[in-house]
C-alpha cells in the first residue's frame, strides 16, 4: 500500500491519486451522480437526485445499516424538509420522535450542586405567529436513516439503494472536458470494505452484533443481511449491489458526471482534494450513552445542559423513554483518551454531574466513545464544480448545540437539486455559476457553527454565569440555530439587488421562507403552504395578490397574470407555460402520494396565488388563467393554486395573519419566487414583471426551446 503525494486536484489539469498499486482486472459503470456517504446527508443528495430521474449511486463503508447511536436532535426546518419531499417521511419522524418544547440550564452553586437557572421555548405556540408547524423533535439517527431510504426507494421506485461495504479507493478527474455537460470527467475507483469496521461494532444491552453471521438474525425489520456486506434496505423491492457478483478483491471504475463526498468528518474525499481544515487543534472526549434513566432530577424528560468540570454535559430525551446523554472527558491527551473510556467511567461522570439528585440507570441500550474537535474545511467544492463536500467533511461541532445533523441535512438539500439542474437543464444555463452558490452559501454557514460552538461551550465552561446572558444567548443564536436567518449572500439564486425588498420586509431574499396555514380558495380546506409547496426541482412563483374585492387591484392583478402567458415577441414563448419546459423526468411525477400536484409538471415555474380578499370566493372560472392553468386534456384546470390568507373558525391555525408575517401591505400585494430548497430567491411588486423575468433569466438563460 502507498500513497504517493501529489500536486492539490484543484490545481491539476489531470492527475490520479490512488491508494493501492495492486492490478486487478476491473468492472467500468457510469452514473451521473455517485454519492460517497450513506447518512442523512447522502440519502437527502441521493433523494433529490431519484426525485428528478437522475441516474444516482449511493455507496457505504459500513457494511451495515446503522441502528443506534449518532445524532438524535432534529431542528423544525429539517422536520419541513422531510414533509416537503412526501412519501410519509414527515409523518413518521413526528409520530415516533420524542417532540422538544421546552429545555433547561443547569449550573453549580457553590457547594457544588446544580440547580436550574434557566428555562428556554424551543417552540411557540398561537400566542405568536407560528414560522413552522413543527417543533423540534428527538429520534435516534439510525431510524432517520432507514426513513429516509423508504422515501428513496419509493420516488426511484425500488431502484436507489444504499451499496453497503463498498469504499472509494482511488480518484481521477479530467478537468478538460469539465465544461461539457455530458461529459464524465469523475472516474472512482471502488473496492470491498473491511467487514469489521462498523459503527454498530460496539454495544451494551439486549442487542448485540458480534459478527456478519448475526446480522440477519439482529436487524430491524426491513433490512436485508446478505454474504460479502451487501445490505439494504429494500421493503419489498429487489435490490443489487454494484460488487455483488464480484469477488472480495475486486475491483470497480465509475465514471461520474458529479462527485458528493459525504463521508464524515474524517472524509477520504477531502483528503483526495488536499482541502485543509481550520479551527481548534484539540479534541474533546466524549461519551454517548443511550439508557434508560433512573433518577429524582425532575427535567429529566427535557433537553437539559449540565455545567461539569470537564465541560457541559447533554440531556436529550428521546423515543420510548430512553435518554441520550453526553458525557464530556475533557481535552483528549490531556485529561482522557477515546480508546481508554469505560462505561463505569461515564457513569462515575454523570452521578457526580447530577448531585444532589440521585441518577443511575440498570440498562444501557447503547454507547460509545468518541474524540471531536470543532473545526470546518477551507472548501467545500472542488474549482471545476463537479466534486463536492458535504455534511461532516464540511464541519465538525460538539454536541452541545445540536446542530451537527441539521446543518448537514441543510448542506445536502441546498447541493441536491442544484447538482439535479447542471445535470439536465439544457444547454444555454450558466451551470458553474449555479454551482458555485453552493460554497459561497454552505461555507459560511459551517465557519458560523464552528464559531457559534466555541462561543456557546465557552459560556457554559464559566465558572458564573449572570442571570439571563444565557436566554440572551439563546435568543442571539435562534433564527441561525433554527436555519431561518442563514445570509446567503447575492447571487442569481438570492437576487438582493434586483429584489423590492420593501415590498415584504419580512420575507428577506437569500432566507429560509416562513411557512403559514392557509385556506384553499377553492374547497375551504387548511394546508400548511410547506405541505402545498413540494420539493420536485421546480420553482414556486407566489402572487401575493392582495385584497382582489378592490377593483384597482384586482385590474394589477388581472395584467401580471396576463403578462405571464403571454407569447414574447422575440421568443414567442410565454414565461409560464413553455419557457422553461419542466426538464425532470421521474416516474415519481406521475402520481404524487400526498395529493399536491397533478401528473407530471409541464414547467420550471410552479405559479400559486395567495389572496387575502374577504368577499365571497369567486368562482375558479372568473379568475384569470394563468391560476388555474394551463388546460390539462385529462385533468382539465387546477383549483388548487388559489389560496386565500383568511381566518377559518375550524382550525386555530388558519388566521388569517399570513399577510402580516410576510410584512406584505394587502393593499398592494407582492410577488416572490421560492428556490426548490425553499430560500428566498426574488421578491418585488406586481408592476416589477421585467425585473422577475430577469430573475429567471439570470438562473435558466434566456429560454430552452
Amino acid at each position: 500500500m502507498f500513497y504517493c503525494p501529489q500536486e492539490p486536484l484543484i490545481r491539476k489539469k489531470h492527475i490520479q491519486m490512488a491508494i493501492s498499486n495492486k492490478k486487478v482486472t476491473s468492472v467500468t459503470s457510469e452514473t451521473d451522480v455517485l454519492v460517497v456517504g450513506g447518512g442523512p446527508a447522502g440519502l437527502i443528495a441521493a433523494w433529490w437526485m431519484a426525485r428528478t430521474g437522475i441516474r444516482v449511486r449511493v455507496i457505504d463503508k459500513d457494511p451495515y445499516p446503522l441502528l443506534h447511536g449518532r445524532a438524535d436532535g432534529m431542528r423544525s426546518r429539517t422536520v419541513e424538509m422531510l414533509d416537503s419531499m412526501g412519501s410519509g417521511m414527515q409523518e413518521t419522524v413526528t409520530r415516533e420522535s420524542f417532540p422538544m418544547l421546552m429545555s433547561g440550564n443547569w449550573m453549580r452553586n457553590e457547594k457544588d450542586e446544580i440547580q436550574r437557572i434557566e428555562q428556554m421555548p424551543m417552540y411557540e405556540d398561537h400566542t405568536h405567529i407560528l414560522v413552522t408547524p413543527f417543533c423540534p423533535q428527538a429520534l435516534s439517527q439510525g431510524r432517520l436513516e432507514r426513513i429516509i431510504q423508504d422515501g428513496l426507494l419509493d420516488v426511484s421506485g425500488g431502484s436507489v439503494v444504499v451499496e453497503r461495504g463498498i469504499e472509494a479507493t482511488k480518484l481521477e478527474y479530467n478537468a478538460e472536458v469539465e465544461d461539457d455537460p455530458l461529459a464524465y470527467p469523475i472516474t472512482v475507483g471502488l473496492k470491498r470494505a473491511d467487514p469489521s469496521e462498523s459503527a454498530n461494532s460496539r454495544f451494551e444491552g439486549e442487542l448485540k452484533i458480534l459478527n456478519k453471521s448475526t446480522i440477519a438474525a439482529a436487524a430491524p425489520n426491513g433490512i436485508h443481511g446478505a454474504p460479502n456486506g451487501d445490505h439494504a434496505q429494500t421493503n419489498g423491492y429487489a435490490a443489487h449491489n454494484g460488487l455483488q457478483e464480484a469477488p472480495d478483491d475486486a475491483v470497480e471504475e465509475v465514471r461520474a458526471k458529479y462527485l458528493i463526498g459525504c463521508d464524515g468528518a474524517r472524509s477520504w474525499l477531502r483528503k483526495q482534494l488536499d482541502i485543509k481544515t481550520d479551527g481548534s487543534h484539540t479534541n474533546t472526549v466524549w461519551a454517548a450513552l443511550d439508557i434508560f434513566p433512573i433518577t429524582d432530577f425532575p427535567d429529566v424528560r427535557r433537553p437539559n445542559g449540565i455545567q461539569t468540570e470537564k465541560g457541559t454535559l447533554m440531556l436529550i430525551p428521546r423515543e420510548k423513554g430512553l435518554l441520550r446523554v453526553y458525557v464530556p472527558f475533557g481535552e483528549e491527551g490531556k485529561d482522557a483518551t477515546r480508546e481508554g473510556v469505560t462505561l463505569e467511567q461515564a457513569r462515575d461522570l454523570v452521578q457526580k454531574a447530577f448531585k444532589p439528585y440521585h441518577f443511575t440507570w440498570e440498562h444501557c441500550q447503547w454507547w460509545s466513545s468518541y474524540s471531536l474537535g470543532q473545526r470546518h474545511s477551507e472548501r467545500a467544492a472542488h474549482a471545476g464544480h463537479r466534486i463536492f463536500l458535504s455534511g461532516d467533511a464540511v464541519h465538525n461541532n460538539s454536541p452541545l448545540i445540536g446542530l451537527g445533523l441539521n446543518v448537514s441535512a441543510q448542506d445536502a438539500w441546498n447541493l441536491g437539486w442544484k447538482i439535479a439542474l447542471a445535470a439536465k437543464a439544457p444547454k444555454g444555463m450558466d451551470r458553474h455559476a449555479l454551482m458555485a452558490t453552493y460554497e459561497s452559501e454552505r461555507l459560511p454557514v459551517a465557519e458560523k457553527l464552528v464559531w457559534y460552538d466555541r462561543n456557546w461551550t465557552t459560556l457554559f465552561n464559566k465558572k458564573l454565569v449572570e442571570p439571563g446572558v444565557i436566554m440572551q444567548r439563546y435568543f442571539e443564536f435562534r433564527n441561525f440555530s433554527d436555519a431561518f436567518v442563514l445570509g446567503y449572500p447575492e447571487s442569481p439564486l438570492a437576487a438582493k439587488k434586483l429584489s423590492n425588498q420593501a415590498a415584504a420586509p419580512m420575507m428577506q431574499v437569500g432566507e429560509s421562507f416562513k411557512h403559514t396555514r392557509i385556506a384553499m380558495h377553492a374547497d375551504a380546506q387548511t394546508y400548511w403552504t410547506c405541505n402545498r409547496l413540494r420539493s420536485d426541482g421546480r420553482f414556486h412563483l407566489i402572487l401575493f395578490a392582495g385584497d382582489w374585492s378592490v377593483p384597482r387591484q384586482m385590474s394589477r392583478v388581472e395584467t401580471f397574470c396576463r403578462k405571464l402567458i403571454e407569447k414574447d415577441g422575440e421568443s414567442g414563448d410565454s414565461l409560464l407555460y413553455d419557457r422553461y419546459p419542466y426538464c425532470f423526468d421521474s416516474s415519481f411525477n406521475n402520481y404524487d402520494r400526498s395529493g399536491a400536484d397533478r401528473g407530471r409538471p409541464s414547467s420550471m415555474i410552479n405559479f400559486v396565488t395567495l389572496h387575502c380578499s374577504q368577499e365571497e370566493p369567486r368562482p375558479m372560472l372568473e379568475l384569470p388563467e394563468a391560476m388555474r392553468g394551463p388546460y390539462h386534456p385529462v385533468l382539465g384546470w387546477d383549483p388548487t393554486r388559489v389560496w386565500i390568507d383568511r381566518d377559518a373558525p375550524y382550525d386555530r391555525y388558519c388566521d388569517g395573519r399570513a399577510y402580516e408575517a410576510y410584512g406584505i401591505d394587502p393593499a398592494k400585494g407582492c410577488v416572490a419566487v421560492l428556490r426548490p430548497d425553499m430560500h428566498i430567491g426574488y421578491v418585488g411588486e406586481l408592476e416589477d414583471f421585467d425585473g422577475m423575468v430577469k430573475f429567471f433569466q439570470d438562473v435558466f438563460g434566456p429560454s430552452w426551446r
